[in-house]
């Protein structure tokens, strides 16, 4: 299927934007029920469209001018759609690497003197990050904090730049590529807690790009090779402690620390099968059977911490593109019905 820079998943299969971007897009968000595109680009569809364009469901359309400038960050906020990147022009108006486009206009915000990179929230305010000193005129390292008004820093910052950022546990996790966050050493990943920031483990050997979470799950994507030390190709997995997950605390407690789990197993951590043939085959050979979804995270958790506390990193691999080894069967303590038939 051909997809020009953008494409469309439905949950089993790939289809596209016909005829879609015709350049690199680094930036979706919506807004209301349409979808927002941004990147460097000159054309969306068959409208000449800047940097940025919205689709309706059906066509791509500019939004007024559109930038100058590469588009690197989209959000929704507070019913406005946020636009960060390496621009000082929105629809005509001049900007600082932030605007907010209203569903019909642009709009200025007090802007940075750096590359907006990544944007997202933290207590219902709007956080922008990048490669930059100052927010709105305030001393901001990398990272700063929208309270409506004006920026505020966030601490002292990072030491360098800010790619991405996720809120999760009342926390925001960012990654980058910086080696030290608020003056403490943390390579390329790093948490706030509203007060201070925090390092996780010793982190990753190279940059982080990308941050998702689902609970209790923090998912880490980039150019890493290693993990808080262990083997880990681009992608890494975390558990988030202090979260919720079947009512409960997902770690049992309130601590900053994430366990880190390689991720190439022939189940995910949600007990879906991930392929049929000799992935089912290979699950049923180790002894595993299908119970409940929270059984098997259980099971697969539990080989992780204890190839984590003794150090047996067999049982971890070297991230994608390994199996990860699993106990006998647990006996289940609820009354589950299985998830699916063996």
């Amino acid at each position: 299927m051909g997809a020009s820079h953008i494409a469309r998943w439905d949950g089993a299969t790939w289809s596209s934007f016909y005829p879609g971007i015709n350049d690199r897009v680094f930036a979706l968000a919506t807004l209301g029920t349409d979808l927002y595109a941004g990147g460097g680009f000159i054309q969306a569809g068959w409208q000449s469209a800047s940097n940025i364009a919205r689709w309706d469901g059906g066509t791509w359309w500019p939004l007024q001018s559109g930038m100058n400038g590469t588009v690197y960050s989209l959000v929704e906020h507070e019913g406005s759609l946020i636009a960060g990147g390496a621009f000082t022009l929105a629809g005509g108006i001049a900007c600082q690497r932030i605007a907010r486009w209203d569903g019909s206009n642009w709009n200025t915000m007090p802007g940075m003197n750096g590359t907006v990179v990544a944007l997202g929230h933290f207590g219902g305010q709007l956080v922008a990050a990048g490669s930059f000193t100052t927010a709105g005129g305030v001393a901001a390292s990398n990272i700063a904090i929208y309270n409506g008004t004006t920026w505020q820093p966030l601490g002292t910052g990072t030491n360098g730049q800010v790619l991405a950022m996720v809120e999760a546990g009342g926390r925001l996790y960012v990654g980058g590529g910086f080696t030290s966050a608020g003056g403490v050493s943390a390579n390329r990943i790093a948490v706030w807690d509203g007060l201070t920031w925090s390092a996780l483990g010793t982190g990753m050997n190279a940059a982080v790009r990308a941050l998702a979470f689902a609970d209790p799950y923090l998912y880490v994507g980039g150019d890493f090779t290693t993990a808080d030390g262990m083997p880990s190709s681009y992608i890494a997995l975390g558990r988030v402690a202090g979260c919720v997950q079947h009512g409960r605390d997902a770690a049992g407690g309130g601590g900053l620390a994430l366990r880190w789990i390689a991720l190439r197993d022939p189940l995910d951590v949600h007990g879906r099968l991930r392929g049929a043939g000799e992935h089912r085959a290979a699950a049923r050979r180790r002894g595993l059977q299908p119970d409940c979804h929270r059984c098997r995270e259980q099971r697969y958790l539990h080989v992780v911490r204890r190839a984590v506390r003794g150090g047996d990193r067999r049982l971890l691999g070297p991230g994608y593109g390994t199996e990860v080894a699993f106990l006998p069967r647990a006996r289940c303590s609820r009354s589950c019905r299985p998830a699916f038939s063996r």
